[in-house]
């Protein structure tokens, strides 16, 4: 036989016992029996600089001096590439429970600015294996993976049902001091510095959101699981007693929470109201120049707006997107009247009039309509209501001279 008959019989015996191998039922992994020292505690990390960290973040630490390991298990991982956009935009979003060296995770937190709190928590020996095992379960391969959602199933969420699974009855949260507030009245604070993103956020959270969340659907927060393990307790060995044992600053910062209120998005919204102004009154070519293109923002911004919140409540399988009452005034149709603009067919008039009443009505009964929405639309609502008042009422001659100078949309 020859050297390459023997090699090639040689190497197809080894992928076949390699496939073999691969064939077998994965097994589990013996549990590590946690020593006396061993200890779990929760980590806070609090708010950061960028849209994906301004709510902060939750985590568990298992530390074992004896096996020597220092562990992080934290559940909101999730794999950043050109899918994680229209993903996150649908509702189909996987993150994962990820173990890791908790010293590198805490000097990135910490390079960052954010403050890092950890809470000791009360556990007997059993209960701490309880919990350790539950979370290696959950960080196999195959469980590791969940559909995140941003306010019932989180980072921190996952950890709160981590010990309500573990520890059942012998957990008690107690209820939080002062009157109940929505959901959207709990991510105000984290926001109200970045203005913009403020009213996107408005834009996109429907009637759901403005229902009160309880002490225990709070916990979706960071600081506020963090606050509500305070003042739980926890029942060892027949005794109630606190559910947090210690708590240790590992980096504070005081400043990493900014809760002023920046004026810069009224000061647009209002802007673009009088801009409307000017450019409904204005004779001048300069004044029929911007009377375009200012149409063109105006209704191709709120028609891509009532798209998507369209598409939110339809398509998406998001629940707190449901039945989005700012369609009142961001209309997809405006889309087609905006490539109408130029050309005034005979329906445009009629339905720019209807556009300006039910603004009307719209910004009369802001307060009171089921959904609260963003005050800084305002404005904005009034410069399409102005600009629908003059498509819809101006005169047919005026209509013709605007038709006529009016340059193709392209």
């Amino acid at each position: 036989m020859s050297n390459l008959a023997r090699r090639t019989i040689f190497t197809i015996c080894w992928l076949l016992i390699f496939w073999g191998m691969t064939q077998r039922p994965a097994m589990a992994q013996p549990s590590i029996s946690l020593s006396d020292g061993a200890y779990i505690s929760l980590i806070t990390i609090y708010p950061g600089n960028q849209a994906h960290n301004l709510f902060g973040h939750s985590a568990l630490r298992v530390r074992d001096p004896y096996h020597g390991f220092d562990l992080l298990y934290n559940y909101g991982t999730f794999q950043f590439d050109y899918k994680f956009l229209p993903k996150f935009i649908y509702g189909r979003l996987d993150y994962m429970l990820w173990a890791s060296d908790i010293r590198r995770e805490l000097q990135r937190y910490q390079n960052d600015g954010r403050s890092i709190i950890e809470q000791f928590i009360a556990l007997d020996q059993d209960q701490k294996q309880a919990a350790f095992d539950f979370l290696q379960v959950n960080a196999r391969k195959e469980n590791r993976v969940y559909q995140y959602d941003f306010l019932f199933d989180n980072c921190s969420t996952r950890i709160r049902d981590v010990f309500e699974h573990i520890l059942g009855d012998n957990l008690s949260f107690s209820e939080a001091a002062g009157p109940r507030q929505s959901f959207r009245h709990l991510l105000d604070p984290y926001i109200q510095s970045r203005p913009f993103l403020d009213a996107g956020i408005d834009m996109a959270l429907a009637i759901p959101t403005d229902a009160i969340a309880t002490s225990r659907e709070e916990m979706f927060l960071p600081i506020n699981l963090m606050e509500a393990f305070d003042g739980a307790t926890v029942v060892i060995d027949g005794k109630t007693v606190p559910f947090v044992s210690n708590t240790v600053d590992l980096y504070r910062n005081e400043k990493t929470i900014t809760t002023d209120k920046p004026p810069t998005l009224y000061v647009v919204m209002w802007l673009i109201f009088i801009m409307a102004l000017w450019v409904s009154n204005g004779t001048s070519p300069r004044a029929i120049w911007a009377r375009k293109w200012f149409d063109r923002f105006l209704y191709g911004f709120s028609g891509f707006a009532g798209l998507l919140a369209l598409f939110l409540w339809l398509v998406a399988i998001h629940e707190v997107t449901n039945y989005n009452w700012n369609l009142l005034w961001a209309w997809p149709t405006h889309l087609v009247a905006l490539w109408s603009l130029a050309k005034s067919p005979t329906w445009l008039k009629p339905y720019m009039r209807v556009t300006a009443i039910v603004l009307f009505i719209t910004i009369l009964g802001w307060f009171f309509w089921p959904q609260e929405m963003h005050t800084a639309y305002i404005p904005l609502l009034m410069a399409i209501a102005v600009r629908s008042i003059w498509w819809g009422w101006k005169n047919d001659e005026t209509a013709n001279t605007e038709a006529a100078k009016a340059p193709a949309v392209t």
